[in-house]
């Protein structure tokens, strides 16, 4: 089945599943066509374009020389904690909402343009050119993000593509989508909900089994030989 990005953004959750052949010469195809809106945990996630400010530095020496004391494997997982914390702070207060200020951005630029038309005074080019430069420095932000998630490896010089960026992301979230599971008793269940309580069954049951005793006392009764 062959669809384009404008039908993922529509039925973001379709599924094809393969029937039985019985009297056909060819195998049937079942489509499920539908829209899935549910909302996950977003977790942290380092954007490699900080370590171009400034003040990136700044933010990782204060926590990292900040002293902390106890076991050293509680110190490495407070110290990662506190990381991602403040630098998701440091991030929103340095760069805002990233998409919303490229948005405010762009509308702001189209008004300066459309007053340069009629006023065309120093302090009106002034401010155009630093709302410009302001402009495209989001985009390049986020032109760096989009290439992140994608994870494709681009020409530094190379032109901006964000629609392949974008199709990539949605492609690679299709394949890393769980549409159903076989469970404890080899049963296949669907839907998000059931397919989230059959896996933390899994993984509950992995760490609450009796752990194994191999008994090696018969052993005993064979008689070593070297050959």
């Amino acid at each position: 089945m062959v669809f384009n990005s404008k039908w993922f953004d529509l039925y973001n959750g379709t599924i094809v599943n393969h029937l039985a052949s019985a009297c056909f010469d060819h195998v049937p195809l079942l489509a499920h066509f539908k829209s899935t809106s549910d909302q996950f945990v977003r977790y942290f996630k380092f954007l490699n374009f900080w370590t171009d400010h400034e003040g990136f530095m700044e933010v990782i020496n204060n926590i990292w020389d900040d002293a902390c004391f106890g076991n050293p494997m509680w110190n490495l997982h407070h110290k990662l904690k506190l990381t991602a914390s403040k630098l998701s702070t440091w991030s929103r207060e340095t760069f805002g909402d990233i998409h919303e200020e490229h948005k405010r951005l762009e509308s702001e630029l189209i008004r300066l343009e459309g007053l340069m038309i009629s006023d065309n005074d120093g302090a009106g080019r002034s401010n155009l050119n630093k709302t410009r430069a302001d402009y495209i420095k989001y985009l390049k932000i986020q032109d760096a993000i989009l290439r992140q998630k994608a994870r494709v490896k681009w020409f530094t010089e190379g032109d901006s593509n964000s629609a392949y960026f974008h199709n990539v992301i949605k492609d690679m979230r299709k394949r890393l989508s769980i549409n159903k599971i076989q469970d404890e008793n080899y049963q296949w269940v669907e839907g998000t909900k059931e397919v989230s309580e059959a896996a933390i069954r899994y993984f509950q049951g992995i760490f609450c089994e009796e752990p194994e005793v191999n008994n090696y006392s018969d052993l005993h009764d064979i008689d070593p030989i070297i050959t």
